[in-house]
């Protein structure tokens, strides 16, 4: 593993956490930072997916829809 794909690995893992944790403002711009460190299209689009999440639920969260 190579020191890009590792600092990936760290930020994707404190974006989760974040997640989790419900900060998603944040959570969303980690995810993002973590899109920018893959060269692996699927991670690419899982952190996408996962900054547009999460920036969804800082503006709009679910309520029982």
């Amino acid at each position: 593993i190579d020191e890009k794909e590792q600092k990936h690995k760290k930020v994707a893992e404190k974006a989760a956490e974040t997640e989790r944790n419900g900060d998603y403002e944040k959570a969303a711009r980690y995810w993002t930072k973590a899109s920018l460190l893959t060269a692996k299209s699927a991670e690419f689009n899982w952190c996408n997916a996962s900054s547009q999440f999460c920036q969804r639920m800082a503006t709009r969260p679910f309520t029982g829809e």
